[in-house]
């Protein structure tokens, strides 16, 4: 199984598809609510041990996106960058454990956002500069996975998680990818 995940402080998308590249589901984790890293952390947990106990007979990839390489621009504060990093390696941390734990085997490897934007660039999804990244990428996923699940407000716009929900998809395909890549070799 391949996994993608993108992983905020906020909330946290995951993708799963097969190894061959088919969609399974997509989910999120609201953190929002939750107070402190620590607190944040033990949710995540207790949902990445539901993974591994569901997927754990698999072999699993995970593909975690590198959250540092979207604040390039120096407009984000030390504090932030921090905190995002410090949560990033938690969350992959627990993966690893978790599913370590269940299948005794498990990798987790880190996306560069350039590496993300050049395949799925490859893909088809484009992002011009100054667009909406988000509304696009979710309007590309939504076309290209029709059971990808987009949940709207009362003002017919998707709810914020199915932006982090497409974001991991896209870290998925972009890790499916990658590995059909590698083994073509």
């Amino acid at each position: 199984m391949i996994f993608g995940w993108d992983i905020s402080t906020s909330i946290i998308g995951i993708t799963i598809l097969t190894d061959q590249g088919a969609f399974v589901k997509s989910c999120y984790l609201d953190l929002r609510k939750c107070d402190g890293l620590l607190d944040k952390s033990h949710e995540v947990e207790c949902l990445i041990y539901q993974f591994a106990k569901t997927y754990g007979q698999y072999d699993n990839i995970h593909f975690v996106e590198d959250r540092l390489g979207n604040f390039s621009k120096g407009l984000t504060s030390l504090q932030t960058l921090m905190t995002l990093a410090a949560f990033n390696s938690t969350v992959s941390y627990l993966i690893w454990q978790q599913f370590n734990v269940c299948t005794g085997m498990v990798k987790v490897v880190h996306l560069h956002l350039m590496t993300i934007k050049s395949v799925m660039k490859k893909m088809g999804l484009v992002i011009p500069k100054g667009a909406n990244k988000k509304a696009l990428t979710l309007e590309w996923v939504s076309l290209r996975e029709p059971s990808f699940p987009v949940t709207l407000n009362k003002n017919g716009n998707p709810q914020p998680y199915c932006f982090d929900m497409a974001d991991s998809y896209v870290v998925a395909r972009t890790g499916h990818f990658k590995e059909c890549s590698k083994n073509a070799k």
